[in-house]
């Protein structure tokens, strides 16, 4: 009777391991599709950066984003942001900021994701100007089908 119990136990094992399959694949799409879509927002995000386009620089934000500065500036609100990146590109014109994604983390079923990586900051047509940036985490949220930043962390290492 025991062989014969377990020989049951091995099918069902088997039969919940191949049903499980499809499920876990098409999970690992949909996160691959999240975290490709991400990665799309943040190169355009950097494209909008460099071509100081700030409508789209927030078409990427939600309402209520939180950004903690490299200088220890907190920002709260879009159109609090939209402020800042006015003065600094009209007193900065060649200034911008490049993000450099390393990871991606996500939790499909609340719609949130973690991104962290490298940030500088360049101005190439300024003499005497030393780069500067280092670490950068962010908080993500999906909205109607769309991914925008939530809270953005940024801290100058060098």
């Amino acid at each position: 009777m025991g062989a014969r119990y377990n020989h049951r136990y091995k099918h069902l094992i088997a039969i919940l391991i191949l049903n499980s399959i499809p499920f876990c694949s098409s999970a690992q799409n949909n996160s691959d599709v999240d975290k490709h879509e991400i990665l799309k927002v943040r190169n355009e995000s950097n494209l909008a950066f460099k071509n100081h386009q700030i409508e789209k620089i927030l078409s990427f934000l939600t309402e209520d984003i939180n950004i903690a500065a490299s200088n220890g500036k907190i920002i709260s609100g879009k159109n609090v942001f939209k402020d800042d990146l006015t003065s600094l590109f009209s007193s900065n014109p060649d200034q911008y900021f490049v993000r450099s994604s390393e990871e991606v983390l996500l939790n499909t079923d609340k719609n949130v994701a973690w991104e962290k990586g490298t940030w500088i900051s360049l101005r190439p047509n300024t003499a005497n100007w030393k780069n500067y940036g280092e670490s950068y985490s962010a908080y993500w949220v999906k909205i109607n089908g769309t991914w925008k930043i939530k809270s953005e962390l940024f801290v100058k290492l060098y």
